[in-house]
Parts: C-alpha cells; sequence; structure tokens
C-alpha cells in the first residue's frame, strides 16, 4: 500500500472471556489492512534470514531483517495493545505477532465453534418464569441470538418470536393461544415482544387490557 494511515483506533479491549472476540479480530483485522501488516499478522510476510551466504551481501540482508523486525514489533503492538490485562499477561513472552495472533485465534475459535453448538440449543429450551420481568428474559433470548449472528449463523426472526411464544408459562396460556392464531406474517420479534408486555402489564390492573393490534412500540432487537 503506497500510504498507511498514522490515526489511532480507539477499539475495544479484548475481554478474556473471548465474548467481544469476532467484533474485535474485524476491527484489528482492518487497523492491520490499512497499515500493511497483514502479513505478519497471518505469517504469510516471513522473516528474512539475518546472515547472507556471501558477505559483500550482509548489508542489504541486515536491514531487510531489521526492516522485519521493526513490521513485526509494530504488528505486535497493534494487537497487544487492544488486549486485557489478563490475556497481555498471557502472551507477554512471545516474540512474533503470528505467535500472539495464533493463540488468540486457537483459544477463541474453537470457542466460537463450541458456542455454535451450544447457543441455539439454550435458545430453543428457554423457558419463561412467571417470577422474572417479561422485559429481562426477552432481552436474554435477544442477546443469544445476536450472539449467534455474530458467529455467523442467522435465525429467521419469525422463529425466533415462536421460541419466545412458546416459552411462555403456562400462566399465559390465552396469550400464547392468541398470539398462535395470527397470520405467519404478524408473528415477528417486536409484535410479540409488545404482546407479551402488554400482558404483563395488564396483570396489575383490575380490568384486564385488552390485546392490541398492531405490534408499534418497544422492541426486541434480535
Amino acid at each position: 500500500m503506497s500510504s498507511k494511515p498514522d490515526r489511532m483506533y480507539d477499539i475495544p479491549h479484548l475481554d478474556n472471556t473471548g465474548s467481544n472476540y469476532h467484533d474485535w479480530k474485524y476491527r484489528v483485522s482492518t487497523v492491520l489492512y490499512l497499515r500493511g501488516l497483514s502479513g505478519i499478522a497471518e505469517g504469510t510476510e516471513q522473516c528474512p534470514p539475518q546472515t547472507a551466504l556471501d558477505p559483500k551481501d550482509q548489508p542489504t540482508t541486515t536491514a531487510a531483517y531489521e526492516k522485519w523486525q521493526a513490521r513485526n514489533y509494530q504488528t505486535k503492538a497493534e494487537i497487544t495493545m487492544n488486549l486485557s490485562q489478563e490475556l497481555l499477561s498471557a502472551v507477554i513472552l512471545y516474540t512474533l505477532a503470528l505467535e500472539v495472533w495464533n493463540y488468540l485465534e486457537e483459544r477463541y475459535e474453537r470457542k466460537g465453534q463450541y458456542m455454535m453448538v451450544q447457543l441455539p440449543g439454550d435458545i430453543f429450551r428457554c423457558t419463561f418464569l412467571d417470577t422474572v420481568p417479561m422485559e429481562n428474559q426477552l432481552s436474554q433470548i435477544c442477546r443469544k441470538v445476536h450472539r449467534l449472528k455474530v458467529l455467523g449463523h442467522n435465525l429467521k426472526d419469525s422463529l425466533i418470536a415462536a421460541v419466545m411464544v412458546m416459552s411462555l408459562p403456562d400462566s399465559y396460556a390465552s396469550l400464547r393461544q392468541h398470539l398462535y392464531m395470527k397470520k405467519k406474517s404478524k408473528l415477528i420479534t417486536e409484535f410479540v415482544t409488545k404482546q407479551i408486555l402488554i400482558e404483563e402489564n395488564s396483570r396489575g390492573d383490575a380490568s384486564h387490557v385488552a390485546l392490541m393490534g398492531d405490534g408499534k412500540g418497544k422492541k426486541c432487537y434480535c
């Protein structure tokens, strides 16, 4: 690349749990690309030899070696400056940016594959409780759906809405039946979320509030 940006980028630190790993990797990879350092991190730009076969070539060989070393340290800095303290302690003895990059990939890519299997099960086995605010329980589903999306697996909005309906406790049986009878086009998370919250709020009212119809209002961002 002909020009490399010198500006600093405000990238949230990679959390030790890896919960933000894929977002973090995308941001750091983009910065490394803009600075022409991707090859160092990924190992495609390898370190040249430190010693020349012909002594006459030693100055050129030394210059190439030192230039690569400087780029390696710059790449390592771009990566490690955006790590939590715990992760920094785990990689502090590595001398190559490639070693740091590979360590993080091995640690969190594998975890991501595990989460791809675990999250759908958590979503589909979800059961709501009367003793916990519905908004909290709906948001919990949405957070899991979003995390699955970050991992590259999208669930249809209508399927998420159906899970919300199926997760309702028995005390919400009448609402569940009401939602099951709705047209398929109406069964979306925004509509279902509003109906559940209306039903929950109405329970503190002596006169039961009628179910509302257009679903515009509070959203569940899945």
